[in-house]
């Protein structure tokens, strides 16, 4: 009867905590400015609301569509900018309490786990009390960018892939299985059209809802999927591809970019062509123009690189944004502003640098992946304080030049020059975010054990899976464990391949992502311990009735010999 008061009173305190971490995180939101920041990015993704509502119609500014039809429905709802913080705050909450749900589903994959469930449930509130203190996630939050609801898409994208995961796999139940697994891809798409950068990953969450299609008897199972699946592209992908067909810089963008991250080595590509005489699609009068110009431009570029991109030892937006007569410039005045025809340069040259160079390409990629786990995940931001005012002041210069470019339209939108009204007040006085010094000291211990935590359970998961009697209660907590370590690197490839991880806020942004997974491989560890230490206890209980029994069964035999000699 105590042990059961005690149990409830736990459950009370437990409930009690919960609430008001959640309450304290709310209050750590809404004290701030509620007037969005913004950055030169915004035209991309703000424009096309301001079109659809001042009459021009929604149009695809080389930004994919989820983002800017979320800004589309807010402003449309409310005609006032700070529902978009609020709103990006309310999810941020919500991503908490997602990450709290995929947390306790994760105990569902362990049979007879030994860690206590109490001890199991203050460790996952523990989790989320970390993710809803740090302040990198609230200054995504703030912002006019897709950054403020990835958290909230990531980590909703996690738990439709862990409750498909148990229903199928774990349970086998039909009716939940197909529901998440519907869930699952609607979730993945979604999350690749608000942050292209999460393709790899969300896909990656699909491969194992194709396991339905191999499943035996489960013939109206893979009709309703494939039904889910097909309603999910229509809503998704195939607007996102109407849209774009009209946005010719949209479609310019990827090229641009795989040339401008991949400079170094097309320069030296473009070299080794012209002094082979290799044949080639283009003028050779043309390309020696190409060629020095790189010659030209490469070293400003090293030179601008020394903050931004040091990783690269140039810098990609030196050539793209750079003077008038920068690379790209030069190269689209050379293509008379085809954008077609200088995309078509721009990937035939990256493929012909993969294609005979891939070792150099393979190295960038690496290079690029090691800035996020050495010499600590960089996933965690460890600032102490950031300076809003200045973030601010640098919001209104972008705001008023949306004001005065007449194609914009946003002079015409009356909520946007109160935003920008309010951003210049905001301007003038002093806000910063400041995180707390324990949550600071959390997450730096947490930067700096990342990656050992990953190979620790990279060699216990290979343990595991040696051992039939550990495969069965540890395989799919293992398995759990190695895919949210495997998003987050699916996350970096992508990044790795296209652009850089120079740019920090890659990386923070998946700050819910690397937090799941360390306090998962954190839970494997301890089942993984206390299954062993149960298992050698075992041992050492046995053993002494062991030996008495081969001396009980040694002493008979002896004594049955001396009778019969006697």
């Amino acid at each position: 009867m105590e042990k059961k008061q005690a149990g409830r009173i736990l459950q009370i305190t437990y409930w009690i905590a919960a609430a008001t971490i959640f309450i304290w995180a709310a209050w750590l939101r809404w004290r701030l400015p509620l007037d969005p920041i913004v950055d030169p990015d915004l035209w991309g993704y703000l424009l096309p609301a301001i079109h659809k509502l001042t009459g021009m119609g929604f149009t695809h500014e080389t930004r994919n569509f989820v983002y800017p039809a979320f800004l589309y429905f807010l402003l449309g709802l409310t005609n006032d900018f700070r529902a978009i913080p609020v709103v990006q705050h309310v999810l941020g909450l919500i991503a908490g309490a997602l990450l709290l749900l995929g947390w306790q589903r994760v105990r569902g994959f362990v049979s007879q786990s030994r860690l206590p469930a109490n001890a199991h449930r203050w460790l996952g509130l523990f989790l989320i009390t970390i993710y809803l203190f740090a302040s990198e996630p609230i200054h995504f939050e703030m912002q006019i960018r897709p950054e403020g609801v990835v958290a909230f898409l990531a980590i909703l994208n996690i738990c439709c892939a862990l409750q498909f995961t148990y229903w199928f796999f774990v349970r086998g139940n039909r009716r939940t299985a197909v529901l998440s697994g519907v869930a699952t891809i609607f979730s993945a798409l979604l999350l690749g059209s608000a942050k292209p950068t999460f393709w790899f990953a969300a896909l990656a969450s699909i491969l194992p809802v194709f396991c339905v299609f191999v499943r035996r008897g489960w013939a109206i199972q893979k009709i309703l999927l494939g039904l889910g699946a097909a309603v999910s592209i229509a809503l998704l992908i195939l607007p996102e591809h109407l849209l774009a067909r009209h946005d010719a810089a949209g479609a310019f963008l990827v090229p641009t970019l795989l040339f401008a991250e991949h400079a170094d080595i097309i320069r030296d590509q473009l070299a080794r062509d012209l002094d082979a005489g290799a044949p080639l699609p283009y003028p050779r009068e043309f390309l020696q123009r190409i060629r020095a110009k790189f010659e030209s431009e490469f070293p400003k570029s090293v030179v601008a690189s020394l903050h931004r991109y040091p990783s690269l030892g140039f810098d990609p937006e030196y050539f793209i944004y750079g003077a008038p007569d920068s690379l790209c410039a030069t190269l689209r005045n050379a293509f008379h502003d085809d954008l077609a025809a200088l995309g078509r340069f721009y990937r035939f040259y990256y493929m012909r640098a993969l294609l005979h160079q891939p070792l150099r390409v393979a190295a960038k990629v690496a290079r690029q992946i090691t800035i996020f786990y050495f010499p600590k995940c960089g996933a965690y931001s460890l600032k102490k304080s950031q300076d809003l005012q200045r973030e601010y002041q640098a919001g209104v210069r972008v705001m008023e030049g949306l004001r005065i470019w007449e194609m914009s339209n946003f002079a015409k939108f009356q909520p946007a020059l109160g935003s920008l009204g309010r951003a210049t007040l905001l301007a003038r006085e002093s806000y910063s975010l400041t995180q707390s010094g324990w949550v600071n000291r959390t997450l730096f211990a947490l930067a700096k054990t990342y990656f050992a935590g990953l190979c620790i359970a990279l060699l216990l998961a290979i343990a595991v899976s040696l051992r039939a009697t550990l495969r069965h209660r540890l395989g799919w907590l293992a398995a759990a464990v190695l895919f949210s370590y495997a998003y987050s690197f699916a996350v970096c490839f992508e990044i790795a391949l296209v652009n850089s991880l120079d740019v920090h806020r890659y990386m923070t942004v998946q700050v819910i992502v690397a937090l799941f997974a360390q306090f998962l491989a954190l839970w494997f560890i301890l089942e993984f311990a206390l299954e062993i230490r149960a298992r050698q206890k075992h041992r050492f209980l046995i053993a002494p009735d062991a030996k008495d029994i081969t001396a009980e069964a040694s002493g008979s035999a002896s004594g049955s010999g001396n009778e019969q000699a006697e």
